[in-house]
């Protein structure tokens, strides 16, 4: 077993660089105190190691993970590096120091807390994408559909197939507020591109009327004596609430996003998708 050692890694903050912490506390056997970015600042009095990213030795650790551990280990891997909490990035470098060891039986080690800590964070990030499938609300501006979502966690890459394959002859813009990112679809091609801010004009009458259609069927079909709103919430987590136009209230202000006229695709700069498979050498 590794032994804890008194230090801080410090990584950028991406998948890549996250593996090329795994290759250097596989290397020196050791287990830091903690793996973060620059952006946490100082979490403890350790001395803070930064560990550069290098694309060779991540490719390395990733090719390595389904050899050693199995596809499945992998998928929970990239499941949990899109929880949005701070502790996914020791969770998953314990748990691959663990697999190195065990092997692909790791992943039904549940009795152990490594293990079980890293299910518990890819479960979070996988349940909040199934809620996503079901509560995006999209609306049409000149053509295009465009959805805002706030969600705790990067589910971008967990939604990507669902929609595309559902509006595959469509063109889309689902952003991601909470993480500044967007995923944007054309006809038979689909890209997760970075996005400081986005602004959408006023909707149009004929959008507005298909809410108002939409919102007067879900008056309908509700059953007043019948309601629980505390059984919604467990189904419904309230959060989402404000993006969903059925349950939007009608006096609260709309915050406005404004995209400028024009195709979808100019909408957007040419930056690089933010996925986590590195690109092969």
């Amino acid at each position: 077993m590794p032994d804890r050692a008194d230090v801080v890694y410090q990584y950028d903050g991406s998948y890549a660089g996250l593996l090329c912490c795994v290759f250097h506390s596989v290397a020196a056997k050791q287990l830091p105190v903690d793996i973060c970015t620059p952006q946490q600042g100082q979490t403890s009095l350790f001395a803070v190691h930064k560990i550069p990213t290098e694309p060779e030795k991540a490719r390395r650790v990733e090719r390595s993970i389904p050899k050693k551990l199995g596809p499945r280990a992998a998928a929970l891997v990239h499941a949990c590096f899109l929880y949005g909490g701070e502790e996914k990035a020791l969770t998953i470098c314990a748990f691959l120091q663990l697999g190195y060891r065990v092997g692909p039986a790791v992943v039904d080690m549940l009795a152990d807390d490594r293990v079980a800590a890293l299910h518990q964070l890819a479960r979070a990030a996988q349940n909040e994408a199934g809620q996503m499938i079901q509560f995006i609300r999209f609306a049409d501006y000149r053509g295009s559909l465009v959805s805002v979502i706030d969600p705790k966690h990067y589910v971008l890459p967990l939604i990507r197939d669902h929609f595309t394959d559902r509006y595959h002859e469509e063109q889309f813009l689902i952003y991601d507020r909470s993480h500044q990112m967007g995923l944007v679809y054309q006809p038979h091609r689909s890209k997760i591109v970075s996005m400081q801010d986005l602004q959408l004009p006023d909707e149009e009458d004929e959008e507005r009327t298909y809410q108002r259609l939409w919102k007067g069927f879900c008056a309908a079909v509700n059953i007043v004596p019948r309601q629980n709103l505390h059984c919604q919430m467990g189904h419904m987590p309230k959060r989402y609430w404000h993006n969903m136009v059925e349950m939007r209230q009608q006096s609260a202000p709309s915050k406005k996003i404004v995209l400028p006229s024009g195709d979808i695709a100019p909408w957007f700069p040419p930056v690089s998708a933010a996925d986590l498979r590195l690109p092969k050498k």
